[in-house]
């Protein structure tokens, strides 16, 4: 599972729920739930400038992503996962290790592998495993 190809799950999947928890969120699809444990940012529409976890606007521009269909996963260990939406948003998490706060930086769960039995598994990204 090193490469990470269950991440495509969330490709016509729509962002159905944001929560906040004290230190972390958890961006869950229509299955799959991810649990973020770096810095997030959030484009919110094709065209428009990033915004960083702890500025003004987050939490109101990332709320503005729910609803929205995943079109795109991009996974690059060690730099950021980002997930395209359909109308060109984008939410980006670091996996620069310098911005880790703890081991981790995801927790996933509710993800199936393809070919087995398994229907619902769960990962965790950190930086030494890629």
């Amino acid at each position: 599972m090193g490469n990470r190809d269950y991440l495509q799950q969330l490709v016509g999947n729509r962002l159905s729920a944001v929560t906040f928890i004290l230190d972390y969120l958890q961006l869950q699809f229509d299955h799959p739930t991810l649990t973020i444990l770096t810095p997030i940012r959030v484009l919110p529409e094709l065209g428009a400038a990033l915004v960083a976890e702890g500025e003004e606007a987050f939490r109101n521009r990332l709320c503005e992503q729910i609803a929205k269909v995943g079109a795109s996963v991009a996974y690059r260990p060690n730099d950021a996962m980002e997930i395209t939406f359909q109308d060109g948003g984008m939410l980006s998490v670091s996996l620069l290790p310098e911005d880790y706060s703890g081991p981790e930086a995801m927790h996933l769960h509710g993800f199936s592998v393809e070919g087995t039995s398994i229907n619902q598994f769960w990962d965790v990204i950190r930086p030494d495993i890629a």
